[in-house]
């Protein structure tokens, strides 16, 4: 695990191990609570990050290990946190709701439901179809 700081973004980076969770849940309550966010907001932020942290775990990399890069960019009136794995990526195939927001397969897209209620923005992209970037924002 590592941390680093520059200017307003802190990047953590820890394992492709769910046991690591609950340490990056803790570092990012922290960073909220300094940055005067509502307890309330600090919990949403904690539960959607968890969910990209588990799906980049569970579905970007699958059998293999790698690394979980989270970036926390501390704004005036909000923070953005971004969530990386470099895994398979999001394909075409693999596009997690359907235009209607519900889970293309059933049992799938609950996580990401939960992450599009309790954050203010939720985008997804996949640079050259390796790896995914989940990008959360909380305005506060």
């Amino acid at each position: 695990m590592s941390v680093t700081e520059m200017d307003n973004v802190i990047t953590f980076i820890f394992p492709s191990n769910t046991c690591y969770i609950s340490t990056m849940r803790i570092l990012l309550g922290d960073l909220a609570e300094k940055e005067n966010f509502s307890y309330q907001d600090i919990e949403d932020m904690k539960v959607a990050v968890s969910e990209a942290c588990s799906n980049a775990i569970l579905h970007g990399y699958s059998l293999t290990k790698s690394f979980i890069t989270i970036d926390f960019e501390l704004l005036q009136d909000r923070m953005i946190i971004k969530v990386t794995d470099h895994g398979r990526g999001l394909t075409a195939k693999r596009k997690p709701l359907t235009d209607k927001g519900e889970p293309t397969e059933k049992g799938l897209g609950l996580g990401i439901y939960l992450m599009q209620t309790l954050m203010d923005k939720v985008e997804y992209s996949s640079p050259e179809d390796h790896g995914t970037v989940v990008k959360l924002t909380k305005r506060k």
